[in-house]
């Protein structure tokens, strides 16, 4: 699989579980391409937030076999890291490819 794959992957599995949670959630955001996670421009709340990173954990290690923390102290001390679902899909495909 290449990398650009991947990326493409990575960026459509972050898109479709952050829908689920606006829909699980009721929230009052629009699907997009980019969804603002964190910030003062985003619905997002601290629950619906943590929910989307379990939820985004579990589906790697189910469906692609990977193991990755994606709270971890890189994103403790940068929450730009997540601010958006792009950059959230960057943090996890450079976690993935570190190792």
């Amino acid at each position: 699989m290449s990398l650009k794959l991947e990326k493409k992957k990575i960026n459509q599995i972050v898109l479709n579980e952050t829908f689920k949670i606006i829909d699980k959630e009721k929230l009052p955001i629009k699907k997009e391409k980019n969804i603002s996670l964190t910030g003062n421009k985003t619905q997002f709340d601290s629950v619906a937030l943590i929910s989307l990173i379990s939820n985004l954990e579990l589906n790697f290690k189910n469906n692609l076999k990977k193991n990755i923390t994606i709270a971890d102290s890189d994103l403790l001390n940068n929450m730009q890291l997540i601010k958006d679902t792009n950059n959230l899909s960057k943090h996890i495909f450079k976690k993935m490819n570190a190792k």
